[in-house]
């Protein structure tokens, strides 16, 4: 059962102690912090109407902020170094994140020695008078040790103990750990309008990935809401207690996990520009990432989103970093991520070398000979780069894989689709089983293989109704609901250029990963206030999705979208939608008494892979036992066998006596009615569903006949 800490009348007491602990032991920087998500970690800042791209207005830490991280809703880091660099706690962290490869044998070995290591660090700790707070911070069994001081401290003194722990007192590496703990702070100081790197609070609430237990000494857990009121009984300690020898300790070396070959920061913070014989503000830092095999997308007004050259260290969540462009200015660099967040453009130009970064400053080249030489020598890295290329020799296109499948011959790996049809056609049917199809890793209407993946499908029409669509097609497929499936039954705006990042948030929040197959469904309501026909718009509407797509990871996004009058010309609006999708499928229904009868599906195209052949499936009917109407599934066309097993076992009792008495020769109703034994009202409404179903046929003559082609799976599974 989901526990919460209720900030209204009977637990009020509780959340404003946990709020009052948090100023007095950990806050030393209120105006600004991270809210942690799937993908990594990002600072909320202020938005404006008249500069919407303006991200320095950071929002600060309120109690409503502190309610969000205990009740689970927005865990949130703190910074742990002030603007005047004080510093009131050390936080250890002793990672143990599941390695690739790794078995479940081996991955409780290395927590073994973990926990064996954290014990010997909370008994050095108590033997120097400290009252250490031991925390299991994630499910995986990564564990922080924290430390807390009745005063500030200089961040530079925080930063010593705290390397001198782990590096001298209990040495990480004779204990048989894979790597060094993070200290934190991890900086001794930070430059003026910088960060530092940050710590998530303690004491939040469990969710699907993670969990914060708190152990007193006696080793007994305090998992939550019981740890709120743990934490909040740790006082701080006198700085007074921490040892001369780690008062003098030096951290200067290569630190085990790479960050830098020495943490001292010189005191003129200007004086590595003069170490460069070009002119930084001419730096061609997109050439330079791109030389090196690092991706670069360019997002506009200067801001490239690119692989983060330290992306190897990055053990969750995404491997970009954000560079910015502006004239007359060095780049700026930026990775939330935890191992990054205090690099700066400094550490960047250090890890590309002294010789690159001159080579790709305009001064280093006054003529065509050694821009010549740039180019060889650039697409020859390229050529090279395991990483996506953005260009290609004509030999090198031979050697590329050919197209990989997400949804077997009906959707690439990272592309764009359009499913569209007439109202009513059941195009929204059948982009709801592709995309429960992929969350459950259930082959696509029963045919196509899929790969599992996480989907987003944002209904932003008929989502009323698609509570039973759901439903339906789980009681079809008999199978459970899928975790990584989520809903948003909203319209986003896709003509709006900050929707692809809200979107992503909104699903990292709720699902706790990103999608790898996101729906559109329909187009119309998502280009709000746009004009389908203009060429401007749609092409806006492309640039978004796509966009939407290359955020989440290279996910695949579907459009469900509408023909227009004229059904000849395809999709309705502007062709540029057409030009943009790998795949284009057509979805065209035939109706029996203003009901759908069968669903069509063509191929209109597809970039990269001859189309798939048309097909037709046809419409079962699901009664749900809290509908009156039920809904339906798609079904492909010759699928008897999984139509007869859905079938209540009355009806398909009935069923089985009708073949086994008539095969498939006609019979009068009433000798139907003589076979079964049933009572005639039972009976009627036991034909009428296998009628609808396709099993039995009425005649011009008021004959019944068994469906042949359902007779020959019937009588082989009967």
């Amino acid at each position: 059962m989901a526990h919460n800490i209720p900030i209204g009348n009977n637990r009020v007491s509780l959340a404003q102690k946990y709020r009052d602990w948090i100023e007095s032991r950990l806050l030393v920087r209120s105006d600004t912090y991270v809210e942690y998500y799937a993908g990594g970690t990002w600072y909320p800042y202020q938005k404006h109407s008249n500069r919407p791209n303006d991200k320095s207005d950071k929002l600060p830490v309120t109690d409503d902020v502190i309610d969000g991280h205990i009740s689970g809703k927005a865990p949130i880091g703190l910074l742990p170094i002030s603007k005047d660099n004080r510093s009131k706690w050390v936080c250890l962290d002793i990672d143990c994140h599941w390695l690739d490869g790794e078995t479940e044998a081996e991955h409780k070995a290395r927590l073994e020695t973990n926990r064996q290591y954290i014990r010997a660090l909370a008994c050095a700790l108590l033997n120097l008078g400290f009252q250490p707070m031991v925390e299991q911070s994630s499910a995986d069994g990564s564990c922080k040790v924290w430390l807390f001081f009745d005063q500030t401290i200089s961040s530079e003194l925080a930063y010593r103990f705290g390397r001198w722990i782990v590096n001298e007192k209990v040495k990480w590496d004779e204990h048989g750990l894979d790597s060094e703990p993070e200290a934190f702070p991890k900086q001794p100081f930070v430059k003026e309008g910088q960060y530092g790197n940050v710590v998530r609070l303690p004491g939040y609430r469990p969710g699907r990935d993670f969990a914060s237990v708190l152990f007193d000494q006696a080793g007994k857990s305090h998992p939550y809401p019981d740890a709120i009121e743990f934490i909040t009984s740790f006082t701080g300690d006198s700085p007074a207690k921490i040892p001369g020898e780690a008062q003098a300790f030096q951290p200067v070396g290569k630190s085990s996990n790479n960050q830098c070959d020495d943490l001292r920061v010189s005191d003129d913070l200007d004086d590595w520009r003069s170490d460069y014989s070009g002119d930084l503000t001419t730096l061609d830092i997109v050439g330079l990432f791109e030389k090196h095999g690092l991706e670069v997308v360019d997002r506009g007004s200067g801001e490239y989103e690119v692989t983060c050259p330290w992306h190897e260290q990055h053990t969750t969540g995404s491997d970009t970093a954000g560079i910015k462009i502006v004239d007359g200015h060095v780049p700026m660099f930026n990775c939330f991520h935890s191992h990054c967040e205090s690099r700066t453009i400094q550490d960047v130009l250090a890890w590309f070398g002294k010789e690159d970064v001159d080579a790709f400053c305009e001064r280093a080249y006054d003529n065509m000979a050694d821009l010549h030489r740039r180019a060889v020598e650039y697409f020859d890295t390229l050529a090279s780069s395991p990483r996506r290329k953005r260009a290609y020799r004509i030999r090198e296109l031979f050697k590329l894989p050919p197209v990989s499948w997400q949804v077997e011959n009906h959707l690439p790996h990272s592309s764009l689709c359009c499913i569209y049809g007439k109202y009513a056609s059941g195009k929204s049917f059948y982009a709801l089983d592709l995309a429960l199809s992929s969350a459950c890793g259930k082959p696509f209407l029963g045919l196509h293989q899929v790969s599992a993946m996480p989907v987003a499908y944002i209904a932003a029409e008929g989502h009323i109704g698609i509570t039973k669509r759901i439903d339906a097609w789980l009681r079809f497929h008999k199978t459970e609901a899928p975790d990584d499936f989520l809903l948003l039954p909203e319209r986003h705006n896709l003509l709006d250029t900050t929707t692809p990042e809200q979107i992503k948030r909104i699903v990292c929040d709720e699902l706790g990963k990103l999608p790898k197959l996101i729906i559109c469904d329909t187009l119309a309501r998502m280009f709000c206030g746009g004009d389908e026909n203009s060429t401007k718009d749609m092409n806006l509407f492309v640039e978004n999705v796509t966009r939407l797509g290359s955020i989440c990871d290279d996910a695949s996004v579907v459009v469900v979208h509408h023909v227009g009058k004229d059904e000849t010309k395809g999709a309705r609006g502007s062709v540029a939608l057409n030009g943009a999708c790998e795949t284009m499928i057509e979805i065209s229904a035939k109706k029996e008494k203003d009901s759908l009868d069968t669903v069509t599906a063509r191929c209109e195209k597809q970039k990269d892979a001859p189309p798939f052949e048309t097909y037709s499936l046809s419409v079962e009917q699901i009664d749900l036992p809290y509908a009156d109407r039920g809904s339906l599934v798609l079904v492909p066309a010759n699928a008897w066998k999984t139509k007869a097993e859905l079938l209540y076992p009355s009806i398909r009792a009935t069923l089985d006596t009708l073949y086994s008495s008539f095969g498939v020769g006609s019979y009068t109703w009433n000798e139907g009615l003589k076979a079964v034994g049933l009572p005639k009202t039972t009976y009627w409404e036991h034909v009428d569903k296998l009628k609808r179903r396709g099993f039995v046929r009425e005649t011009h003559d008021d004959l019944m006949v068994n469906n042949a082609d359902a007779a020959v799976i019937l009588t082989t599974a009967c």
